[in-house]
């Protein structure tokens, strides 16, 4: 393993910027998405459906990140997706509709599959134990980013009086985290010639019959459940049925 070096600390941390901001752009918007459906004239059930749509663009990445990570070299693509990123949440602050505001929602959403890619640069780049402990903050930021993202998004909504400052607020920390990654990420793996498909394809297969990673998965999925519920109803619930501010005054 690497030396710990100024040069990754800043990695991680840029890192950590960028986790940090797609797991709060997937919340940031709630409080304002009574906004977005009353301007474009769509019903309220749009409120939960854009939280899925997010969520969907994640899921829709996973499978193939890897395998590219290992034809281009994982510093390509952290860097290609905190791009992409921006470039679709710039595509959501401009967005004139109900459709393009959910096909946004979608391809924003792809850029937090990108975040895996951070994982493994860190265990190629730093001992276990600074590895362990790295992980352990990012795993704060993905917890406390539900809690925090929704407070957030519903003070820039309410000192901003626009929804589409929120995604305002993405770009910037979004581009910072880009700038830091563009300059601190290492690249030490030779990208492979060729991929072999078919044993990639084996090698999910002997995944998924693994009983304790289907068991672990399943339990995450029930752990995040309640948690991803509660932030795609806490609008309606809140602003629409009980008619209370996600900000008190």
């Amino acid at each position: 393993m690497n030396k710990i070096t100024l040069s990754l600390l800043l990695f991680a941390f840029s890192f950590v910027t960028y986790e940090g901001t797609t797991y709060a752009a997937n919340d940031m918007i709630m409080p304002g998405m009574l906004m977005v459906v009353n301007e474009f004239h769509y019903p309220v059930s749009y409120v939960a459906l854009s939280l899925s749509y997010y969520l969907l663009g994640n899921a829709l990445l996973q499978l193939f990140l890897g395998p590219l990570a290992e034809r281009v070299g994982k510093r390509k693509v952290i860097i290609f997706g905190n791009a992409l990123f921006l470039l679709f949440t710039l595509f959501l602050a401009l967005s004139s509709n109900m459709p393009m505001f959910l096909l946004g929602r979608v391809l924003q959403g792809t850029g937090l599959a990108f975040i895996s890619m951070g994982y493994a640069i860190i265990h190629e780049n730093f001992n276990d134990k600074d590895a362990v402990k790295l992980t352990a903050i990012m795993a704060n930021v993905s917890i406390l980013a539900p809690i925090i993202g929704p407070l957030v998004g519903g003070l820039i909504i309410h000192y901003a009086m626009s929804w589409r400052y929120v995604f305002v607020c993405s770009l910037i920390t979004g581009s910072l985290s880009l700038l830091g990654l563009w300059k601190f990420t290492p690249e030490h793996n030779t990208p492979l010639t060729r991929l072999n498909f078919k044993e990639i394809i084996n090698i999910y297969i002997n995944i998924l019959k693994t009983p304790s990673f289907f068991l672990g998965s399943t339990t995450i999925g029930f752990i995040v459940m309640p948690c991803m519920l509660w932030i795609a109803i806490a609008p309606t619930l809140i602003m629409k049925t009980l008619n209370l501010p996600f900000v008190v005054q």
